[in-house]
């Protein structure tokens, strides 16, 4: 994540794909490490405006938040598959997984999740 951070993208993804087997490896049923994985993945991917496997990824991880029923991962990767949308320039269908990262953050009690989605949809 660090990496990621600091826009080192291609060595973000790198050590994101190292993790991915070593979850796959040691934690196979870990559906949280799994959601959160893809959730770094498929945002490197946005950053590198390779759209199509970041909102790939983005969904997977969103299908692992779920499993785990962890609503702050729920609420990331809603915000996670907003942006990726919002930045490939399909603003209608990016409010709508934002209007479901509010919602999830919401029921987590996250206000500070709900207030950075809100600021995303504003820009």
């Amino acid at each position: 994540m660090t990496e990621r951070m600091a826009g080192a993208y291609d060595n973000a993804m790198n050590l994101f794909l190292q993790e991915e087997a070593l979850i796959e490896k040691y934690f196979p049923d870990d559906a949280l490490a799994r959601s959160a994985n893809l959730y770094e993945q498929g945002y490197v991917s946005m950053k590198l405006h390779d759209f199509s496997p970041a909102e790939k990824n983005m969904l997977s991880a969103l299908d692992f938040a779920e499993k785990s029923n962890d609503l702050i991962s729920i609420g990331c990767a809603y915000r996670g598959l907003g942006e990726i949308l919002k930045a490939s320039e399909k603003a209608e269908d990016a409010a709508v997984y934002f209007e479901k990262a509010i919602t999830a953050f919401q029921k987590a009690g996250d206000t500070y999740g709900v207030e950075e989605v809100k600021e995303l949809m504003s820009k």
